[in-house]
């Protein structure tokens, strides 16, 4: 049951990550997503076909037996053609970590000017272990700093 769970969270981001990469081609993160869920499924399918081809043995049927060799054959297949494209991807956008990082900054740099507005409109409120006072103090130091 835990292991059905997991392959689906590994499979649902490897097609969020998919079309990611659908919708923005250029975004690094996007790609790193990609590459990341791509490595995630391979580890995943990898046990799988083990699990499969371990159990052709207990398969009584043998035609049941042979359709799952097969398919057990064809995910292999397939995961070392994932396998050789991951690689090729990860050495590519190995630099794309410095994009990816660009991306963070910039979506901080938008949080900011976000805190910064709130802040002019006078709504900012004071974190949880804060009090009133201690958040006008360290505002009032950060401004000193500027």
């Amino acid at each position: 049951m835990f292991q059905t769970v997991s392959d689906d969270v590994i499979y649902k981001k490897l097609l969020q990550a998919l079309w990611g990469t659908m919708q923005d081609p250029e975004s690094p993160s996007a790609q790193l997503a990609l590459i990341a869920a791509s490595h995630e499924m391979l580890q995943s399918g990898g046990k799988l076909v083990i699990a499969s081809k371990a159990s052709v043995a207990m398969v009584e049927d043998q035609a049941a037996a042979l359709r799952l060799t097969n398919a057990a054959q064809n995910m292999a297949t397939a995961l070392d053609e994932l396998g050789t494209e991951y690689f090729k991807a990860h050495k590519a956008c190995g630099t794309s970590d410095i994009y990816g990082a660009l991306d963070q900054v910039h979506s901080l740099e938008r949080e900011l000017e976000e805190i910064k507005h709130t802040a002019a409109v006078r709504k900012l409120v004071p974190l949880p272990e804060e009090t009133v006072r201690k958040a006008q103090s360290i505002w009032g130091q950060n401004l000193g700093r500027q």
